[in-house]
């Protein structure tokens, strides 16, 4: 078996080990790294990723053929990957998986046993349930606050002005990560102040029915306007969601794993591997 780099030209013949989203990004030039391998001229593996924030490289898929497996293919091309990337002068990648991914206990031997080490300092994924966020001493019954309000809510307008706001703040209502999900406006909350808005949480359901939450933000990192955005959330919740369904909630950043783990029932699903 041989690695070598996947580029828009060798790409039709690693499309049966990418993602779609991945041929498609080589396709439009995008700024992606991938690494194929082959065996006898055929394709049995790649691994995927881009650079996050310049310093950290973010390994999006590794994957090798079943009938190719615990023969070093996935290390070769962790191998080269890592190669390629210090090359470049970054010195830490991460490879993140989660626990509801049909090959999650297989990844996590290979990336223990590779030397991946384990970063709580990360984004995880938490599964949460609603009841518990109802029971929650963190989301008072019948919370209310002027300045967060509803999508449905919204006029045209002031849809059109958290759009343009939202790009300021690199993040995209109903567009980029929104994509994959269907939003859901009897939920998803914006705060303004002004006619400026300050945030905005957006969820909905994913691929799979899930309950989720695809993105919150803040203009500054603002704390407060994040906690007025989760409690006006759940009370919208309250009203639409049946208690027993599931929450899927992104933490990104090690300021709310306290929060979220004194939730009861709420487990982290997501596991990420520096190297």
């Amino acid at each position: 078996m041989q690695t070598g780099m996947i580029t828009n030209k060798n790409m039709e013949a690693f499309k049966p080990v990418l993602l779609p989203s991945v041929a498609q990004g080589l396709k439009r030039g995008l700024p992606i790294t991938a690494i194929g391998l082959l065996d006898e001229g055929k394709a049995v593996g790649a691994v995927v990723g881009f650079a996050d924030d310049g310093d950290v490289f973010s390994i999006a898929s590794l994957f090798v053929a079943p009938d190719h497996r615990r023969k070093g293919g996935a290390t070769m091309l962790m191998d080269a990957l890592l190669s390629t990337v210090r090359a470049e002068g970054i010195r830490s990648s991460v490879l993140s998986y989660t626990e509801d991914l049909k090959e999650a206990k297989e990844l996590e031997k290979f990336v223990k046993a590779y030397g991946g080490r384990e970063s709580s300092d990360l984004e995880r994924l938490y599964r949460i349930p609603i009841k518990s966020l109802f029971q929650s001493k963190y989301f008072p019954k019948g919370y209310e606050c002027r300045s967060v309000r509803l999508f449905s809510e919204l006029s045209p307008r002031e849809k059109k002005t958290a759009r343009r706001e939202a790009d300021k703040m690199s993040l995209k209502l109903r567009g980029g990560a929104l994509a994959t999900i269907r939003v859901m406006d009897s939920i998803s909350v914006a705060c303004f102040r002004g006619g400026h808005l300050l945030g905005y949480l957006c969820a909905g359901t994913n691929a799979k029915d899930q309950l989720s939450i695809a993105e919150h933000c803040a203009k500054n990192a603002d704390q407060a306007v994040v906690t007025r955005l989760f409690k006006a959330f759940v009370e919208a919740c309250r009203k639409e969601i049946k208690p027993a369904s599931d929450l899927y909630l992104p933490a990104p950043d090690s300021r709310y794993d306290h929060l979220i783990e004194e939730l009861k029932g709420a487990v982290n699903l997501q596991h990420n591997y520096l190297f």
